[in-house]
């Protein structure tokens, strides 16, 4: 579906303008605030045993993989979980230690897409260079097991919300129907919040119901305006309440709210912060499911949705800059397409949400000014099944007159293809062959917007 081209602008029209922005095709809009229609190895510190004790002997399974295991990688690969296998135990990790340890080498294991070096978030999932040397040092000696009795625990990254103000429940088990063939589907919840006024979501947990199958969650507020078409796309989808939902919710102009993927911590913006769901709004939650590990299975995730007490000392916007007018050509296994934005004042960001489809291959935004540029988010092996919400440690502020840039790569070659499909030009869109070049931005709220 093509973007509505609605665009919010970052001040209060007649007082502030945006100064200019510019693509690489002369196309994109490229304002943060246009409303398109979307979804959606780091070091941290050592989880391990101490350099002392790795000096006294052998790296073992009890004193040095298990912490690292259980702080890492435990959260997805435990019985019942999205992961193929369980590292919850000696005798799962001990078969699999030489790939466990290519894996870390690697980077793609724990999933943190983003680039060490360019932008410092909450809950990093990063083992350290020590921690990869102990693993590989494990597997290569023959992965001993050590003295149980003598056993390390990780620290598991935890966020505690208490209870929620309301629970978003589609109010049924889901029946996972992946088109045939295939194993993955997305769909679409329809959730009425019962808002009698504008509330401001401080914090959010998916409470997934079938782990092996949930792969990751997004919530959207859809304002009054969109109950028709929400209506037309569930009179669309007969199969179930709710309705099918690649891309994104397939509306015209959605709130992005949060998001969640496995072994990911509650999403928590601060109990003085939060972002408006407006009176009367309905809530849209898209589900992805992997049917891999559960063909057939059933699904009923919720999500606990936290207000703040009345109206936030910081009031956040997650509002996107997009290239919408990208044209990826068949064959191009290095298509690059660029987006930029003037602002005309300072922001304060408080967290990025890249997202690209399935041709991805990096993504990563900067801003430039007098000269100098400041990465924000760097994700050099775009993945598009680890896409995730990265909140910064500490807002970063975007000086006035500085210029954003979102820039995303794209493999359209043969060897790239989803499902082994022959290259064809690619442009904008929701669908599983579409392509997105987006980045949503969380920022405080400027005067007048």
């Amino acid at each position: 579906m093509a973007a509505k081209n609605r665009w919010m602008v970052l001040c209060l029209a007649g007082v502030l303008s945006v100064a200019g922005c510019s693509s690489d095709n002369g196309g994109g809009s490229g304002k943060i605030g246009e409303q398109p229609e979307t979804d959606t190895g780091s070091v941290e510190e050592d989880t391990g045993g101490s350099d002392e004790d790795a000096a006294q002997g052998p790296v073992t399974y009890y004193q040095h993989i298990k912490p690292i295991l259980e702080s890492n990688c435990v959260s997805c690969h435990t019985e019942g979980g999205i992961a193929p296998f369980v590292l919850d135990s000696y005798e799962a990790a001990k078969p699999v230690a030489g790939g466990l340890a290519t894996a870390v080498e690697s980077g793609s294991m724990p999933p943190w897409p983003p680039q060490e070096g360019c932008g410092e978030f909450q809950h990093t999932r990063a083992v350290t260079a020590d921690e990869i040397a102990k693993i590989r040092e494990w597997a290569d000696t023959g992965a001993p097991e050590g003295d149980p009795a003598n056993a390390a625990s990780g620290q598991v990254d935890t966020v505690e919300l208490g209870e929620p103000d309301f629970v978003a429940d589609p109010g049924f088990d889901y029946v996972g129907n992946p088109p045939e063939g295939g194993i993955d589907d997305y769909h679409c919840f329809v959730i009425d919040p019962q808002l009698d006024q504008d509330r401001f979501l401080r914090a959010f947990e998916s409470i997934p119901g079938n782990d092996s199958i949930v792969h990751h969650v997004l919530l959207y507020s859809a304002g009054p305006d969109e109950a028709s078409r929400i209506q037309e796309l569930e009179d669309e989808d007969t199969s179930s309440p709710g309705y099918t939902c690649f891309g994104g919710p397939r509306l015209s102009e959605p709130t992005l709210l949060g998001g969640w993927v496995p072994g990911t911590v509650p999403l928590d913006f601060g109990a003085d912060k939060g972002i408006r769901i407006e009176q009367g709004s309905k809530l849209v939650m898209q589900v992805h499911y992997n049917m891999l590990n559960d063909p057939g299975g059933t699904d009923r995730t919720t999500v606990e949705l936290h207000y703040t007490d009345g109206t936030p000392d910081v009031e956040l916007a997650m509002l996107p800059l997009a290239q919408t007018n990208l044209n990826i050509a068949a064959g191009n296994a290095e298509a690059v397409e660029t987006v930029s934005i003037d602002l005309p004042i300072p922001i304060d960001l408080y967290g990025v949400v890249p997202h690209m489809h399935l041709l991805g291959k990096s993504i990563d935004v900067k801003y430039t000014k007098d000269g100098q540029d400041t990465c924000l988010v760097d994700i050099p092996e775009w993945d598009f099944d680890w896409q995730g919400f990265y909140l910064y440690k500490d807002p970063v502020r975007i000086p006035g007159s500085s210029r954003v840039t979102l820039t995303c790569k794209f493999d359209n070659s043969p060897e790239n293809q989803p499902d082994g499909r022959t290259p064809r030009d690619v442009t904008w869109g929701e669908g599983t062959y579409d392509e997105m070049c987006l980045n949503y931005v969380i920022i405080k709220r400027p005067p007048g917007l």
